[in-house]
């Protein structure tokens, strides 16, 4: 009989913490990949990770609620229009408080009482004033 090197035997250790996990969706929109996230969070997920030294990750769960939108399209939030149904680039520099320049425009005009009157089913402003 031959005893085993109590060296050689390898165990797999488990650890929880709290770390930063990136999960990209494609969808048509965001209120699709918001439902589509949520859909998945507390489901374990295999994977294979391998550091440089051979350790293996080989699993991650997602926890229920803990994801919020950080990029579109490689894009962070804060550099893009705080409409959802736009997300236009602010980076020409011509919107205001968070919105594209056409965003911000719609929004001053309703300001102004242009579209009092008579509401329009495309102004986000408009909807938002219902």
């Amino acid at each position: 009989m031959t005893q085993e090197d109590p060296l050689s035997q390898t165990n797999t250790y488990s650890f929880l913490y709290p770390a930063t996990v990136m999960v990209q969706i494609d969808a048509s929109g965001e209120a699709e990949a918001d439902e589509l996230r949520r859909s998945i969070e507390g489901e374990e997920f295999s994977l294979e990770l391998v550091t440089r030294a051979g350790h293996r990750f080989t699993a991650i769960t997602l926890d229920s609620g803990a994801g919020e939108l950080d990029q579109i399209d490689g894009d962070p939030l804060e550099e893009l229009c705080s409409n959802e149904d736009c997300r236009a680039s602010l980076s020409d520099g011509e919107g205001y408080n968070g919105e594209c320049g056409d965003c911000a425009d719609r929004r001053y005009l309703h300001e102004l009482g242009e579209h009092r009157g008579a509401p329009r089913d495309d102004c986000r402003a408009c909807i938002e004033a219902v």
